[in-house]
């Protein structure tokens, strides 16, 4: 029986993909954000899916997530390993008509990724920056090995790595060579339904001792990697020549980062210059984003930097280093800088202090920002992207089988 006539038999209404993600708690970050989108928009482009995860992250030992249409849920530990959940594994895979693995590492992805290819189901694999020579440099030994025995199959007997950025491709074809086809398709980013000038009055209106201040935002998780001391060595020089900046810090972080960085402020003499808000969500976080000037990011690492892109979104230049993957894009369009690595806090309080004395190119570079986001980083973009993909590899699959 050819491929196409499996496809009919499986599938009536449309094509099946199966999401195969080692987790899906939001608590894990960028790939369940990516999976949840793509199941928001599959309808739309003709697809029905489908999700196998663990139940990694969870508190609840992946209870909310198994109460899921179509999400079908195995235990965090070594089950996999187990006949009775490989034979799971097996059936779920061959009542897909395409595979899209999300991150490496994991063995329900390298699972998925043999069982897809021993059963000629196409599949693809989003290595969501996990090739990344930072990533790589985490847990190397580790990662050395798994790569070698599993992860260089999964990856070159792929029908398609799927790539965020042009960065991110080129930092993976450096480690691995070139795969047997890739595509680069960017991630897609809220953004609010209310204007800007009217969040931005909220949220003053909830800090009023905040009106008369340049507000410099930092947005996401709070963690080494994001390098946030940086932003905090940088205040003093910023505030010799602009004393109405102001730091802010939207976003949860261990509590011994946090400590660090409030000892920090206080010994550079800037504590009344800098604001922790905690994690913000919805509206709030929106509000805090609006009334900013600017967003800044200085990463060791990110493969896309969703936050980055909702700043763009809101009409925020952003400011990151070159291990943002998107940087180039943003400074293509005139939507940010790139930072000078040498040198960070230097250079985020040269680039800062640019923007913030020349109203005119600041308001330039927020209009260009948003123009940009709002034409390459919308969810509904990504997605249709993503889904036409999935067409193309089905269509490819059953041709090469007719």
């Amino acid at each position: 029986m050819n491929r196409s006539n499996c496809r009919n038999q499986k599938s009536q209404v449309g094509p099946t993909v199966l999401h195969v993600s080692p987790y899906m708690d939001k608590s894990a970050g960028g790939p369940p954000v990516v999976v949840e989108k793509l199941l928001e928009h599959a309808s739309a482009s003709g697809w029905t899916a489908k999700v196998a995860t663990t139940s990694s992250h969870t508190a609840d030992q992946g209870a909310a997530l198994s109460d899921r249409e179509n999400m079908f849920v195995f235990s965090a530990g070594g089950q996999l390993l187990l006949p009775a959940q490989r034979r799971q594994m097996s059936k779920i895979v061959q009542q897909a008509d395409l595979i899209h693995c999300h991150t490496l590492w994991s063995p329900i992805v390298g699972l998925a990724a043999r069982m897809a290819h021993k059963n000629a189901i196409p599949y693809l694999v989003s290595p969501h920056g996990m090739l990344d020579p930072y990533s790589l440099s985490q847990k190397a030994m580790k990662k050395q090995i798994y790569l070698n025995l599993i992860e260089r199959r999964t990856l070159h007997q792929a029908d398609c790595v799927l790539f965020t950025t042009r960065e991110e491709k080129r930092l993976a074809e450096a480690t691995l060579g070139p795969f047997k086809h890739t595509e680069i398709i960017g991630l897609g980013a809220d953004a609010p339904d209310q204007d800007r000038s009217e969040l931005a009055a909220a949220f003053l209106k909830k800090h009023p001792e905040l009106s008369t201040k340049d507000l410099i935002v930092f947005c996401g998780r709070i963690h080494e990697k994001k390098r946030p001391e940086a932003l905090v060595e940088a205040l003093p020089r910023i505030l010799e020549t602009r004393p109405s900046a102001m730091l802010l810090f939207v976003g949860d972080g261990a509590p011994g980062l946090m400590t660090k960085l409030t000892k920090l402020a206080e010994e550079l003499g800037v504590d009344q210059s800098v604001r922790f808000l905690g994690f913000l969500s919805g509206t709030d976080k929106w509000e805090a984003l609006a009334a900013s000037k600017l967003f800044a990011l200085p990463s060791h690492q990110e493969n896309f930097g969703i936050a980055a892109a909702e700043a763009l979104r809101i009409g925020l230049p952003v400011l990151l280093t070159k291990r943002v993957n998107i940087w180039s894009e943003i400074v293509d369009h005139d939507a940010g800088i790139a930072l000078d690595e040498v040198d960070i806090a230097s250079s985020l309080a040269t680039n800062i202090l640019s923007l913030l004395l020349n109203s005119e190119r600041l308001a330039d570079m927020s209009l260009k920002a948003k123009d940009f986001a709002d034409a390459n980083y919308t969810w509904s973009h990504s997605s249709r992207r993503s889904h036409d993909l999935y067409d193309r590899l089905l269509a490819d699959e059953e041709m090469c089988s007719a």
